[in-house]
């Protein structure tokens, strides 16, 4: 039985998912938007690639579409993945009929709906091999997919409470649950990164801390009610309607398996990011970057990245999101997601690598036809980035959620690596 799929992007079909007998999954652009002259971004990667494009193996997406749902590969399986699969009755590696099954609120403003090989317009969504998944009502607001490896749910709030959204409806908070061992206080954390950041003038989103015991409607039990849970507002959802996003795994056509291996270094990533968005798109990117280092975050990896499209021909940074110190936790690793001049551990960035770091993107940049960023200047922005952050936690420390032994660990993550002693310790 092969399946094929109509893909759009808001209102406008794209392209087509097909699935051959050999079990391949393909996607090909509809000739209509390929030639269209103001065609929406789907993809950077797919836009700068129009020829058709498939998994690396049987049954499996093309990394743009593996991308959109909860994360399965050989390290990672995700319990919202768990939970879907076993909701609509489907084989754990069928990629496709999962994306199928959660095709109409999928993250961005990408659709994915189910058709005939000759169909010009798609019906409601199959469900894939499964003989009957029509869900029953109390499971009816699992119709939605959120990529990554963290139990998490698309809710609406109600006032002081939250729900998963009723069919035909959206959820425009995403809702967290801590349910990993050994990562404690971790809404807590994430929140207080989230909120120091928002003070130091970075694009931040709505967040809330809230209680489990608030939550309505989901299809399990995982926590006590006393327990706190992160929520925050999605930015691919407001009221004007969706607004398209990618994840940088998305952009360069690299499968979630790989979100940690997809690039090599930092400086490899500050090439693609003036690649994809100019010097002003590299600017924010040494921004965060900076940011990543002064809040000990060794979890940024690529799919914490993402482009919007506010303006659907042209891409820019998506708010911040997924930000932890991981250095609260003294059972993680220290080291980075990626290299930083060859350094992988914290404590090995100092002054003299935030300089050969410059050196090195400037010299990527030149030899692959972009305008660098001065070195210099690079250096600049780094540096005066970790100030403000200095400066806001002085201001903000006092009012942020971190348990007292994160804090603690913040400030011994300031003392011991060079680059950030050199501004002083955080108060």
């Amino acid at each position: 039985m092969t399946r094929n799929a109509a893909v759009y992007l808001g209102e406008q079909r794209v392209g087509r998912l097909q699935e051959g007998s050999d079990g391949f999954i393909t996607f090909t652009l509809d000739p209509d938007y390929l030639l269209a002259s103001r065609r929406p971004i789907l993809s950077q990667y797919i836009e700068e690639h129009p020829q058709p494009t498939r998994g690396k193996h049987p049954r499996e997406l093309p990394p743009f579409f593996q991308n959109l749902l909860p994360e399965r590969n050989l390290e990672t399986i995700s319990p919202l993945h768990t939970l879907l699969t076993r909701t609509f009755k489907l084989d754990p590696g069928d990629q496709l009929g999962l994306l199928l099954c959660l095709g109409e609120d999928l993250p961005g403003a990408v659709r994915v709906l189910a058709a005939e090989p000759d169909e010009e317009r798609p019906q409601a969504p199959q469900r894939s091999h499964a003989a009957d998944a029509t869900l029953p009502p109390e499971h009816e607001g699992l119709r939605f997919s959120l990529a990554g490896a963290q139990i998490k749910f698309s809710m609406v709030q109600l006032g002081v409470r939250w729900a998963l959204p009723m069919r035909g409806e959206e959820g425009h908070w995403i809702v967290k649950l801590s349910t990993h061992p050994g990562f404690e206080q971790v809404v807590e954390n994430e929140h207080s990164i989230m909120e120091w950041a928002r003070s130091a003038g970075f694009e931040v989103p709505a967040c809330r801390i809230a209680r489990y015991g608030d939550l309505d409607g989901l299809p399990e039990r995982y926590l006590t009610p006393e327990a706190t849970v992160f929520c925050i507002q999605r930015y691919d959802r407001t009221p004007a309607g969706r607004v398209h996003q990618e994840d940088l795994c998305q952009a360069l056509n690299i499968p979630p398996g790989r979100k940690y291996t997809g690039v090599n270094s930092y400086e490899r990533l500050a090439l693609a990011a003036q690649a994809l968005l100019g010097h002003a798109g590299l600017e924010e990117y040494l921004r965060r970057l900076a940011l990543i280092v002064a809040t000990g975050n060794g979890d940024a990896h690529l799919k914490n990245w993402s482009l919007l499209y506010r303006d659907p021909q042209r891409a820019a940074w998506a708010p911040l999101y997924d930000q932890v110190a991981t250095v609260a936790w003294p059972n993680v690793s220290s080291q980075l997601a990626f290299k930083l001049d060859g350094a992988r551990q914290l404590r090995e960035v100092t002054h003299d690598t935030l300089r050969r770091f410059a050196d090195r993107y400037a010299s990527y940049a030149a030899r692959s036809g972009l305008e660098p960023l001065p070195a210099a200047a690079a250096e600049d922005i780094f540096r005066s980035t970790l100030e403000t952050l200095r400066d806001a936690w002085a201001r903000r420390a006092g009012d942020l959620a971190f348990a007292a032994t994160h804090k603690q660990a913040l400030r011994e993550h300031w003392r011991r690596t060079p680059l950030l002693a050199q501004h002083g310790p955080l108060a």
